[in-house]
């Protein structure tokens, strides 16, 4: 039902949607009670029910019936009717009366609390209660501004619109219909015939739902212009319509892109036939190439050259005819990216195309095996050559420089030598394992079969080039075995020589290390000490220095030793040798005469030491023997004669000893002051062993004290002995008592005695 089919039904105004709500929100219906519109009221409330969404409907719909002007029984009868086409969207029905009706029925109804469903009488008066003012119509006393013309103006251009887009929608289906149709007609043959008709279609159908879209915005906007120009919210029918409207437009607009996605993807389609066909002369321009002058110029390139220049030549052309073959590959690449990025379908000619890829691939790949073969084969067949020219330069140049030119009597550092030696060694080595890797590498490949683009055989002969490689590395081990030998000599006596002047070297360090202890003794050790325990600390300390003097002199000859013996088998001059050798004889020489010196002189002064504190030891004893046996000579001579008799022979020898040693005093003394060498005679040596000289003199001086008083204990135990002989001749003193004495003594003592008695006898007389 539309609104152009019962225009005049709508322009009798039986029943109108003015646009306001209640106040539960409902949309009002306003019905005006008429005896003449009961034919046109079903007519007019289905249309507008038609109106509202389902969900408005389902909220209820606000139903004012306007009984002012006509009767109880026309106006029962028009609810009725209302009540049976509306039915459960009726929310609330309003009956408004004169308020003369009421006073006549005196029914209160009005008042009593509503059930769903049930109408309303109410009073224009009293509306208000369930209408709000500003939503009644001012033919209800309200103030909401309603024109029922507009409404109707309104309504069909919507209605126009929505019987527009549904033609277009309905064009659009068609269109796709046709479009998918025709998919299956595409080939190469009528692609573009199709492509054209199905296009002028496309285009009309398009411009023709542009339109209708455009119409539906203009409805639209008209719409919003007008009430917003009345300052009204929109009612609830406009509300629905708005969304119908946005509904259909989303529609069309969907469709269209449905048949826009279509009409692209019958372009895509004839595009990727056309792309198919432009694939499938490619695919023919690369295979004819390939199979066709490509292979014809790689035949007749087989040679792998027989030396660098040949190689390089070889080598350059083939990396020409590479920037040949780029054009070539460059197409197969583009032409396979091509093929993948195709989109997959199961038609025929994308199963041939697909079959015509493998074998361009399989033919380019091939073809490309075969270039790339022939590449390294020129690669390995270069660097063969190159590494056999590098060899024998090389090997000519170390040969010419470190093993001939190399004067061994000249070398002042054979460490460096032999490293360069080892240097150029290894790295002839290292080429030489490089050049039969790179030659067994290129007989090896010069004995594989060669496939054309096809796959098949091809009768290549590289039995020459193979008979060259397998010589060279053959004339390659004779000369390394020859070389390796000359080099290995050339070591060992370098090595040699480097040994003899290391020896030298460390047996020069041995001289300067023995006149450096030279000058350590004369500067720290030349000191003796003053008591035989320091000397005797000094000895051994001395001692080690000379064992320490000793394995350096030792050490020093082990290697001029070991130096001559290698120069002898180096056929080399032995002058240097000889003059270090004697250089260390001249040190170790002087050393050892001083180190003897001072030696000796620490073992005299420890027997010096020793002998005179033993021997003032025994002096001392023998005095208190001495004094023992005076004390009892006075008491009873004849008692202790055997004592005294021991006692001077004692002193006898201990004199002898001591006067000795005094004598060894003496000399020690004079030899302390002594310089150790003769190159320090000139120098300031006026306290050069100051304290032991001290030490030396202190001690005569105590020796000659206590040999003095022992001569003085024994001179008063002779005094008493001589005055008691005397006085046992009656007191008379004569020449002839001292004669008796001494003849007593003669009979009872040694000659030595009696010489020293006769000392004593010569005091005594002059004493008296």
């Amino acid at each position: 039902m539309e609104a152009a089919d019962i225009l005049p039904v709508l322009q009798e105004r039986v029943a109108t949607v003015p646009g306001g709500r209640d106040l539960d929100g409902r949309p009002l219906i306003v019905v005006v009670v008429q005896p003449w519109i009961n034919g046109h009221l079903d007519t007019a409330l289905r249309y507008y029910l038609s109106l509202f969404s389902p969900e408005t409907r389902q909220s209820g719909l606000c139903v004012v019936l306007d009984a002012q002007r006509s009767t109880w029984k026309t106006t029962k009868s028009v609810m009725h009717k209302v009540f049976e086409i509306l039915d459960v969207n009726i929310g609330t029905m309003l009956i408004v009366r004169l308020d003369v009706f009421w006073d006549k029925q005196r029914v209160e109804n009005c008042t009593k609390s509503r059930t769903e469903g049930e109408p309303i009488f109410v009073p224009l008066s009293r509306i208000h209660k369930y209408v709000a003012h500003d939503q009644l119509p001012v033919d209800l006393g309200g103030s909401w501004t309603y024109s029922h013309e507009q409404w109707i103006h309104n309504r069909v251009r919507v209605e126009e619109f929505i019987k527009s887009s549904e033609n277009a929608v309905s064009d659009m289906e068609k269109l796709r219909q046709h479009l998918i149709n025709n998919q299956d007609l595409l080939k190469h043959s009528t692609a573009d015939i199709v492509l054209t008709v199905s296009g002028e279609k496309f285009n009309i159908v398009i411009e023709h739902v542009k339109k209708v879209s455009q119409t539906g915005q203009m409805v639209c906007q008209r719409i919003d212009k007008i009430y917003a120009d009345q300052g009204q919210l929109f009612p609830q029918d406009v509300l629905d319509t708005k969304e119908t409207l946005d509904r259909y437009m989303r529609i069309l607009h969907d469709k269209m892109m449905i048949v826009v996605d279509c009409w692209n993807g019958v372009q895509k389609k004839v595009d990727c036939i056309k792309e198919m066909r432009y694939l499938e002369q490619g695919i023919k321009h690369v295979v004819n190439w390939i199979l066709g002058p490509g292979e014809e110029m790689l035949n007749g390139k087989q040679q792998v050259g027989y030396d660098i220049v040949s190689a390089e030549e070889y080598k350059r052309n083939h990396e020409a005819f590479e920037l040949q073959c780029r054009d070539t590959y460059g197409h197969y690449a583009e032409l396979l990216h091509k093929i993948n990025s195709l989109s997959t379908t199961n038609s025929q000619c994308y199963k041939d195309l697909l079959a015509q890829r493998d074998f361009m691939d399989f033919v380019c790949r091939s073809f490309a095996t075969r270039l790339e073969r022939r590449r390294n084969l020129l690669i390995t067949s270069a660097r063969f050559f190159r590494l056999v020219a590098e060899y024998f330069q090389t090997t000519s140049d170390v040969y010419e420089t470190l093993v001939m030119g190399t004067d061994i009597e000249a070398l002042e550092s054979p460490d460096h030598t032999l490293v360069q030696l080892r240097e150029q060694q290894e790295n002839i080595e290292q080429i030489e394992r490089d050049l039969v890797k790179e030659g067994e590498k290129l007989s090896d490949m010069l004995s594989m079969p060669v496939k054309n683009a096809m796959g098949v055989a091809l009768n290549v002969d590289y039995e020459a080039d193979i008979v060259n490689v397998s010589e060279i590395l053959e004339m390659t081990k004779a000369r390394c075995q020859l070389f390796c030998d000359s080099v290995e000599l050339q070591r060992l006596t370098l090595q040699q020589v480097s040994y003899v002047l290391n020896y030298e070297t460390d047996a020069s360090q041995a001289i300067q290390w023995l006149e450096d202890l030279y000058h350590v003794l004369l500067k720290s050790h030349y000191h003796v000490g003053s008591d035989a325990e320091e000397i005797q600390a000094q000895k051994e300390e001395h001692q080690a220095f000379q064992e320490t003097a000793k394995g350096t002199y030792d050490y020093g000859c082990q290697l001029l030793n070991a130096a001559l013996a290698l120069r002898q088998s180096c056929k080399l001059t032995e002058t240097r040798n000889a003059t270090l050798a004697n250089s260390l004889w001249q040190s170790w020489k002087q050393l050892d005469d001083i180190s003897q010196e001072q030696l000796t002189r620490l073992r005299v002064s420890a027997v010096y030491h020793r002998n005179v504190d033993k021997y003032c030891g025994q002096l001392r004893e023998l005095m208190e023997t001495v004094q023992t046996i005076q004390d009892e000579n006075n008491n009873n001579t004849s008692k202790h004669k055997g004592r005294l008799r021991k006692c001077l022979v004692s002193r006898e020898k201990i004199l002898l000893e001591v006067g000795r040693t005094v004598r060894l005093g003496r000399m020690l003394k004079t030899r302390l002051r002594e310089p150790l060498c003769v190159q320090h005679k000139n120098e300031d040596l006026r306290y050069l062993n100051e304290s032991a000289v001290d030490s030396v003199c202190q001690k005569l001086a105590v020796v000659t004290e206590l040999a003095e008083q022992l001569d003085f204990t024994l001179s008063g135990l002779a005094q008493s002995t001589v005055t008691h002989v005397l006085d046992d001749s009656n007191g008379n003193v004569t020449q002839a008592s001292f004669d008796k004495v001494l003849l007593h003594i003669c009979k009872q003592h040694s000659p030595t005695y009696v010489y020293t008695y006769i000392g004593y006898y010569r005091r005594i007389v002059s004493v008296l």
